[in-house]
């Protein structure tokens, strides 16, 4: 142990001193080199303390993205950014970030698509505090928001900082989850939002909020506050459903755009006989495709099973990531065959090793949105999965006031009105998507849930419904 120094820590600028002390009283004859030595030692110690740092940055990424455990512990904060610095005023801050860290949110696979929303998002984000990616789950609006990000990431001299949520499971956790994101940590005494505030004042700082849809209310009070309290600061959030505050701006992200029914001409080939996608989604599927076997491609072929397949998963892109895995196992054709029953071909086995286990199967995705209904919304999207080309609002609201879920008969000017509020929880919440077809409002179930999955969670909760007997009705509804 060196003198002057405790050895439960590494010593600091002031134990430098002490050790200079400690030899000069030992070996006075060497005074004259005591003050060398005490440089040698700091130079040391700020070497030792700063390789420190950079070890605890590789594991957190440059502290830009912070996610919270299983159990919604967050890391323990050390090292050069996840301590809490403070200024001369005593206040705490963030020590300003070497450089943007949208690097940080690069991505493994190609990006396809989306030019429209990455168009429009760069736009907004630019004159609106907050953004929000809305849409169905597997639709690809983390995707999006990471390459968003790092697309306007020049524009925040200050830093991004990514604050993943999908495993926090309580809402009072999401303040102190974004104050880790910082490199900030605060005591159980302090105000984690407080704290943060006087950290970024006057700085130009984007935060990305993936997935929210499970702590509403929590992140909605949570951001802001936090714009209320930061002028400059930017906010991206994904969500299934909107924040509804008042800063918010909305960005729908829809599935990727499917080829139209092939009308038997010829589609375009480039040099080697390879059909050129017409489609995003064509575009996406052909990509991983050739990643999951090597040597694929869509040829005059094997063209109309490619589109068979977009059409039927609808364009979602997690559902067309997973089903080009399956082409390890099947030919397209077989895949093409199978694709009706999307829900078993599209299990747990070909969903990504290290994705959140909502987003290994199709049908994990649709039974987290059946868990964020509520009753009247899961009797309303069982009802509405019988419409297999979509229904009339004015119609969808008669259809699903029809029956109460609890049991009662309301007045029918009161059916009326819960079905509304029932129908326009399950646009929020990106279930169903809408159109206007001549001043009129229509509705359909979105992605390719829309009438297999709906199906098998009716019969799962004892509520199924006698096709027989609503046949002529839905067929009346549905404009078939």
């Amino acid at each position: 142990m060196l003198p002057g120094t405790e050895h439960n820590r590494l010593p600091g600028a002031e134990d430098s001193a002490a050790v200079a002390r400690s030899l000069k009283a030992q070996a006075p004859g060497n005074a004259e080199r005591l003050p060398a030595i005490g440089r040698e030692i700091s130079d040391l110690v700020a070497r030792l303390q700063e390789t420190a740092g950079r070890g605890w940055r590789r594991r957190i990424g440059e502290s830009s993205f912070v996610q919270a455990s299983e159990t919604g512990a967050l890391p323990q904060q050390r090292g050069d950014r996840g301590r809490r610095d403070v200024r001369g005023d005593g206040a705490a801050h963030v020590p300003a970030p070497r450089a943007p860290v949208g690097h940080s949110m690069e991505q493994a696979t190609s990006f396809v698509g989306r030019t429209p929303e990455l168009v429009a998002g760069s736009a907004l984000i630019e004159r609106c505090h907050l953004l929000t990616l809305v849409g169905v789950g597997g639709v690809g609006k983390t995707r999006l928001a990471q390459r968003l990000t790092r697309d306007v990431a020049h524009r925040f001299e200050d830093g991004v900082y990514r604050v993943e949520l999908a495993d926090l499971h309580h809402g009072h956790s999401v303040a102190a989850t974004i104050t880790a994101a910082f490199g900030l940590h605060v005591t159980a005494e302090q105000a984690p939002l407080r704290e943060l505030a006087t950290a970024l004042q006057g700085r130009r700082v984007l935060l990305l909020l993936d997935n929210c849809e499970h702590l509403l209310d929590e992140c909605a009070r949570t951001v802001r506050t936090l714009l209320a309290l930061l002028p400059r600061l930017r906010v991206i959030a994904t969500s299934r459903q909107p924040l509804d505050i008042g800063e918010e701006h909305v960005l729908r992200v829809m599935p990727l755009d499917v080829p139209p029914v092939s009308d038997g001409s010829r589609r375009r080939e480039d040099a080697t006989g390879r059909i050129c996608p017409e489609s995003s989604a064509v575009a996406l599927f052909t990509d991983r495709a050739e990643a999951a076997c090597p040597g694929f491609r869509v040829t005059s072929t094997n063209q109309e099973a490619v589109i068979r397949v977009c059409r039927m998963l609808d364009g979602l892109p997690l559902a067309l990531e997973i089903a080009a895995r399956r082409l390890r196992t099947l030919t397209l054709e077989e895949l093409a065959q199978r694709i009706e029953h999307r829900f078993r071909l599209l299990g747990p086995g070909g969903g990504e090793r290290t994705a959140h286990p909502r987003h290994r199967a199709l049908r994990a995705l649709f039974d987290w949105s059946w868990d964020l209904c509520t009753e009247d919304e899961r009797a309303a999207w069982q009802q509405l999965s019988l419409c297999a080309g979509g229904v009339l609002l004015t119609d969808a609201e008669q259809l699903c006031g029809a029956t109460s879920t609890h049991g009662t008969r309301a007045p029918v000017g009161d059916r009326a009105a819960d079905a509304f509020a029932t129908l326009s929880g399950l646009v929020d919440k990106s279930l169903v998507s809408r159109v206007d077809v001549g001043g009129h409002t229509r509705l359909r179930l979105t992605g390719p849930g829309r009438r297999r999955w709906s199906r098998w969670q009716v019969d799962a909760v004892g509520h199924a419904v006698s096709r027989e007997i609503r046949s002529s009705r839905t067929c009346r509804l549905s404009g078939s």
